[in-house]
């Protein structure tokens, strides 16, 4: 799970006065700003923890904040420089705002001093990645647009990747992981929806993917009451729509293409959806999401061959909590779990998508990775299983690659996420063929056009 924690560490309340940029510059918590940032990047989590106020000293411990580091080395490589430093006066915090230069990308985030100089917060806001296209995305087959998925008050900003060639073309939506990800899936150095985005687009299917909830608005809801439905499926539908409204768009044959979580949740999103032609589920879970936290726990902890005492207190935190939550007592948990309060993982532990998809109709493509440290082989035999008793699902395993569908050999770790690499094209392939082998038997709510349009 340390890569793929939330980057969203704290939330403060934030008064909606600022102080000019003069009086902001001469607060002398600037230096202090600067000084919690230096004990952040040199890995001194025992004193930043140690200046936080109440609820940070709660929330953000060192071994949390050296997750939280580990994380964010893992989505963009080494830290080489800080390009500087600059302060707001947000109600009674100042905010340092601060831009972090890494091998493989920027960083964008912020960290909040309250009146009393104690750490209030820190955000990781914006990354942006330098990772190449791949090989078999071919720009000249297709074209891409932003375009913006809902509307008031949370839209979410997105791209639609369109074929050059004449249309209606079948199209998908992407589901994220866990987490606050961006349009791109971007972990470490893989932007894996860009990269199938690309991929599919240059065979011939429309790919709309979006920033989730969760990265575009944090704050749209207090941590206890997100739930599946705020933070995945309302907005899956509403990019549903999106597509059905695009001329571009062969109603008959739209899909969802979710993975990890996504891929978990993708029955509850299209079991309502009558128009959706299909779906595929990459790295579905097949148990618990509760069976996975300890599971991926323990793996991540032993993955570098020593196991550290910080490491032993936090599975057996893990491990403590998980059977509170399993014994329908959430509320006995005491402060988060990885990042979140327990009430969520309550409500995701309740979420049992081998039920769901066994009512819904339409065929199904479900691929494991065989490499899948996150996802791993109990939950891939649950498929497959699944599969054998319901012939519309077909289920595969892909051999070679890890979560990110990135193909290597041995054991997958989380320092190979922090390598730039693309998803493999045996992925692309798998997902293509599939969708283009279906002619479609959905109900469109609304009849394509015959002829692409411009956007």
């Amino acid at each position: 799970m340390r890569t793929r924690g939330f980057l969203l560490l704290a939330i403060v309340a934030l008064g909606p006065v600022a102080a000019s940029m003069s009086a902001a510059q001469e607060d002398p918590r600037l230096h202090v700003g600067r000084e919690l940032l230096g004990l952040f990047l040199a890995e001194k989590f025992d004193e930043f923890c140690a200046r936080g106020d109440e609820m940070m000293l709660e929330g953000f411990r060192p071994p949390r904040a050296r997750i939280t580091y580990q994380t964010l080395q893992n989505r963009v490589g080494g830290f080489q420089k800080s390009e500087g430093e600059t302060l707001a006066i947000e109600g009674p915090n100042a905010v340092v705002k601060f831009r972090w230069r890494f091998d493989r990308g920027t960083v964008d985030g912020r960290v909040i001093v309250d009146s009393s100089n104690r750490l209030a917060g820190l955000w990781f806001d914006r990354m942006e990645l330098l990772v190449p296209p791949p090989a078999y995305g071919d720009p000249s087959r297709f074209t891409e647009y932003a375009v913006t998925v809902g509307g008031p008050p949370l839209p979410l900003p997105g791209k639609i990747t369109i074929p050059n060639s004449a249309g209606p073309h079948p199209a998908v939506v992407l589901l994220h992981g866990s987490g606050p990800q961006d349009m791109e899936q971007s972990v470490g150095g893989v932007q894996m929806f860009r990269d199938l985005a690309w991929g599919l687009a240059s065979r011939g299917i429309i790919v709309l993917r979006f920033d989730k909830r969760t990265r575009a608005h944090p704050m749209a809801v207090k941590p206890e009451e997100w739930t599946p439905q705020n933070e995945v499926i309302d907005d899956a539908r509403a990019a549903l729509a999106l597509l059905r409204s695009r001329p571009e768009v062969d109603a008959k044959r739209v899909f969802v293409v979710g993975h990890s979580l996504g891929a978990m949740l993708t029955p509850l999103v299209v079991k309502d959806e009558p128009s959706v032609a299909g779906a595929v589920m990459i790295a579905a879970p097949g148990r618990s999401v509760l069976d996975l936290l300890e599971e991926q726990t323990a793996y991540v902890a032993e993955s570098d061959g020593e196991v550290s005492e910080d490491d032993r207190r936090q599975r057996e935190v893990i491990r403590e909590a998980c059977e509170k939550i399993r014994s329908g007592a959430p509320e006995q948990v005491v402060g988060l779990v990885l990042g979140q309060p327990a009430g969520y993982w309550a409500r995701l532990h309740a979420v049992h998508p081998l039920e769901i998809a066994a009512t819904w109709e339409r065929p199904m493509l479900v691929l494991h990775a065989e490499r899948d440290y996150q996802v791993t082989r109990p939950d891939a035999a649950a498929w497959r299983d699944f599969a054998k008793a319901h012939p519309r699902v077909t289920w595969r395993e892909l051999a070679g690659l890890n979560h990110l569908l990135v193909r290597g050999a041995g054991k997958s770790t989380p320092a190979e996420y922090r390598e730039t690499a693309n998803v493999d094209e045996s992925a692309v392939a798998a997902i293509a063929d599939w969708i283009l082998a279906r002619r479609g038997a959905a109900s469109p709510t609304s009849a394509p056009a015959t002829a692409p349009a411009t956007p």
